[in-house]
Formats: C-alpha cells, structure tokens, sequence
C-alpha cells in the first residue's frame, strides 16, 4: 500500500501549552490535557473557560 502527502501524528496524546496575549499584550499560557489529533494535518483541543481562552474572543 502506498501513501502520499505529508503525513504527522501525535502518538502519544500529550499535554499542550497554549499561549495568548491580552488586549494589553499581557501574555498568558494554559495547559491543555485534553486534546487530539483529529486528521493528519489538525489538532483538536477541548477548552473550557479560562483567561486563556477568554483572549481568544
């Protein structure tokens, strides 16, 4: 079987750190546990609120 495109995974499942900055350019960082790889090119995280998440709007 052959396969072509770039290919990446994430094996095994980690922990992540996200970084934000505030609307003052405060900067903020979060670990996120709880994520995955859901296609070979993208990440999903499940985020509840947090100030990290709250710079994101």
């Amino acid at each position: 079987m052959e396969f072509s495109g770039q290919k990446s995974t994430i094996t095994p499942e980690g922990v992540f750190i996200i970084g934000t900055y505030d609307e003052s350019g405060v900067p903020n960082a979060m670990n996120a546990a709880w994520g995955m790889q859901s296609d070979m090119g993208e990440i999903t995280l499940m985020l509840g609120k947090h100030k990290t998440t709250e710079n994101f709007e």
